[in-house]
């Protein structure tokens, strides 16, 4: 497992829906009622186990994990607050093997936005030694929290709306990652991930192979 602070895990807000391809894994829908009923001790960032999101990836080849996305909840300004200067959050990636976590990134320290309005999709994009390369037909899991604050995140309610996962909660602590049993919620969030086909060794020769004879023909 990999655990570092902050390192190079970049946060940042968008009113923008991401734009998927065919590879990503997502829930566009949103008709969760938060704040609200049970979902007060289950979408926030400063809830005990904070929340996260199982996804499933496709059946062919290797992916690169290069960004992760959780929407603010519709309501705004009424599910966000507390947030300071010096405000971080932490982010994991990990397996899911038989209802438990397998941590194989853990990042922490990032730091927050300045301003939060509480309904934007709020994206971790990962660059450098955290780009993950994520196997076919697997099931992974990300999770959140912020060191000060709440903030909290939609969902849709019907458990079909993601075949491939399921919003969790971890029993870890508040705003931190101690623990690795998942507690399914039965529903899923509203998220996206960013996925990206690794090359297989073949091809990446044939373009390279490809890019130097283009090379020696402008050179001639």
């Amino acid at each position: 497992m990999v655990s570092s602070a902050h390192a190079t895990v970049l946060l940042s807000p968008t009113t923008t829906t991401p734009v998927v391809g065919l590879e990503d894994q997502y829930n566009f829908g949103i008709d969760a009622t938060i704040p609200g009923g049970t979902f007060n001790s289950q979408a926030f960032s400063d809830n005990s186990g904070g929340p996260g999101q199982t996804f499933t990836t496709p059946a062919t080849g290797n992916f690169t994990l290069g960004a992760f996305s959780f929407k603010g909840a519709a309501t705004g300004s009424s599910n966000v607050g507390g947030f300071a200067a010096g405000t971080t959050w932490g982010i994991r990636v990990s397996s899911v093997t038989g209802g438990a976590l397998a941590p194989i990134l853990t990042v922490t320290g990032i730091p927050s936005p300045a301003t939060l309005a509480g309904d934007e999709w709020l994206t971790w994009t990962f660059s450098g030694a955290d780009l993950l390369t994520l196997q076919p037909s697997k099931l992974y899991a990300v999770d959140v929290f912020s060191s000060a604050g709440y903030y909290g995140f939609d969902a849709a309610v019907d458990p079909n709306s993601y075949a491939g996962g399921v919003a969790f909660n971890s029993t870890s602590a508040a705003r931190s990652f101690n623990n690795t049993s998942i507690q399914d919620r039965g529903y899923d969030r509203t998220f996206a991930a960013d996925l990206t086909v690794v090359p297989e060794p073949a091809a990446a020769t044939l373009l390279v192979a490809g890019l130097g004879l283009l090379g020696m023909r402008r050179r001639r």
